[in-house]
């Protein structure tokens, strides 16, 4: 089966700097709106259903402009509302959404200086949480190969389906058994998974919760 990553993903931390426009705006708008739970002053969790109904509401010219605009006109009108709606329908199993408010008063997103004609933007967020469902993603006959290996590395625990591991310690494990393995069949399901992982999710890091079926 065809696995997204974006499908794992669980929670993601989202920043907004206070003298941004926008994202004032989203922060503030949140806080006197929305339902959360505040973690500390700058940071607070928000369900994604309460978000987007926000951005609904309150944003439908912003959201209606990015539908019209082509993408080479992105860099200058793309903004907070944007990048927030676009993350709502690219990660449709989000459980929560963090945000994080950064007080920077210099700061850009604008990836480019004036001189170069091609410019991209960038939208800090970083993905804390991930959920990976082997069944959904394996046989079982490749299932069975793969949860052989993952106790073997103690990624797993005897009939317990699921652990939590960060993604790191998973690729690391994963990696050094892939250099003293010789056995194809194995070889392949480790390295399938292996080749599915992110960039963006192995820099990031996030805690994942691995779940089987024994």
């Amino acid at each position: 089966m065809e696995f997204s990553t974006f499908n794992s993903i669980d929670i993601i931390d989202i920043v907004l700097y206070k003298y941004n426009y926008y994202d004032n705006r989203l922060w503030t708008g949140a806080k006197n709106q929305l339902r959360y739970i505040e973690i500390n002053p700058q940071s607070i969790l928000v369900s994604p259903s309460d978000v987007k109904n926000h951005l609904e509401v309150n944003y439908p010219n912003e959201l209606n402009k990015f539908k019209a605009i082509g993408s080479e006109f992105l860099h200058k009108e793309a903004n907070s509302i944007y990048f927030m709606n676009r993350f709502l329908y690219q990660m449709p199993k989000m459980k929560w959404i963090k945000l994080t408010l950064d007080k920077s008063k210099n700061y850009s997103r604008v990836i480019g200086n004036e001189s170069q004609t091609s410019k991209s933007i960038n939208f800090s967020y970083k993905v804390l949480h991930a959920t990976v469902r082997l069944y959904d993603i394996f046989s079982e006959e490749e299932l069975l190969a793969l949860n052989k290996i993952l106790l073997e590395l103690d990624l797993l625990e005897p009939h317990i389906p699921y652990m939590r591991h960060s993604l790191n310690e998973i690729v690391d494990k994963l990696d050094n058994w892939l250099n003293s393995a010789d056995t194809d069949s194995e070889i392949d399901v480790v390295a399938i998974l292996l080749d599915m992982i992110d960039p963006k999710m192995q820099g990031d890091n996030p805690e994942i919760l691995l779940v089987t079926d024994y």
